[in-house]
């Protein structure tokens, strides 16, 4: 017994082997083409959403120009007299509670709101290019007037072909992250922006942003982020991959928005994306495992049905060695252990004067 013990035990480690060789090499081939694949897919599917996404906000901004373009069309605005435009500012900022409050700059720079606060903005980029004639949206900044981080827009006001002064719009800085919120990818995705110095303009966490948060400085909690999109290169469209200090992945789409400078990311967690691969992997795994309990077992039955009849040849050759003409091998096989079961019944039919019948071969 202990040859068929030894003989089905080496049968079943070498199938046993070769069924977990091709197993696990079929399952991390599979793993690592479908994930690949996977994640080529959803690293288009967030450089498209990121272009969507810029465009999107870039949509929004135009829709509270025009709207701010239509009061700076009104008589009473164009005829720079406060106290003509003041109530029409009034009522405006009353309608459109979207924003803080609602102004006038004249030519020389001097700002006044709808809510009595006055400051001279005339060094700000945005009243600048508004009083050469464009509509612009400001970077996230504090306010002079508030010292709340905002978000600033100005339209030009514009009589008989000549600007005049401009209108201008306070809005809460939060209130990028309000459009960005919605524009993250699957479920645990987000979206944000940066500024062209990489400073964070919306965000999840908003106290980030009114913090003024930048990226790229060394000591921030984004600094790996900061690394990745430098090497990459702000206002460009593209994907990012990374990891925080948690160390989970993450893939970003970056695509900047037009006309501000800006760039906004589109974000998916890494494990997110793969688990439907994940439980796709961990079920082909437990079926692998099943195969190769299966295999074993089957390979144990093999090993004994092919040592059974060895067994038999080798008791045989022992009592012809003993002396013993009697013992005959009773091997119901047509392959090399029958025709060596068959010789050895020939050799000990010659010696006792026997014939090939009782040899037990057929």
């Amino acid at each position: 017994m202990f040859y068929q013990r030894s003989l089905a035990a080496k049968i079943a480690v070498y199938i046993g082997v070769l069924l977990i060789l091709a197993c696990g090499g079929l399952g991390f081939l599979s793993h690592r083409y479908s994930s690949s694949a996977v994640i080529e897919e959803v690293e288009t599917a967030l450089e498209m959403q990121a272009l969507k996404a810029g465009e999107y906000i870039e949509s929004q901004f135009r829709i509270h120009l025009s709207v701010l373009e239509a009061i700076a069309a009104r008589p009473e605005i164009k005829s720079m007299d406060w106290e003509l435009q003041r109530p029409v500012l009034e009522a405006e900022a009353q309608r459109l509670s979207g924003f803080l409050a609602i102004g006038i700059i004249d030519r020389n720079g001097v700002a006044r709101y709808s809510d009595g606060s006055t400051g001279n903005l005339a060094d700000r980029d945005y009243v600048i290019r508004a009083l050469n004639g464009q509509a612009s949206v400001s970077d996230v900044i504090v306010s002079r007037i508030t010292n709340g981080t905002v978000l600033m827009y100005a339209v030009p006001i514009v009589d008989n072909n000549k600007v005049v002064g401009a209108v201008l719009a306070r809005r809460n800085a939060a209130a990028l992250s309000d459009i960005t919120d919605g524009l993250g990818f699957g479920d645990n995705g987000w979206a944000y922006v940066l500024g062209a110095d990489g400073t964070l303009y919306a965000y999840p966490d908003r106290q980030l942003v009114l913090d003024q948060v930048n990226i790229f400085g060394e000591n921030s909690i984004f600094a790996n982020v900061g690394r990745a999109i430098r090497a990459f290169g702000l206002g460009k469209n593209g994907v990012v991959r990374y990891s925080l200090d948690d160390g989970v992945g993450r893939i970003v789409g970056l695509a900047p928005v037009p006309s501000t400078g800006w760039t906004i990311g589109v974000g998916a967690m890494e494990d997110d994306v793969l688990s439907n691969v994940n439980r796709l992997t961990s079920f082909f795994a437990g079926t692998s495992l099943t195969f190769i309990a299966v295999g074993i077992v089957l390979s144990i039955l093999l090993g004994k049905r092919i040592a059974a009849p060895l067994i038999q040849v080798k008791e045989g050759i022992e009592a012809l060695a003993a002396g013993d003409l009697t013992k005959t091998v009773q091997v119901d096989l047509q392959d090399e252990v029958g025709i060596v079961a068959a010789a050895l019944n020939k050799t000990t039919a010659q010696y006792t004067g026997g014939n090939e019948a009782s040899c037990g071969y057929h």
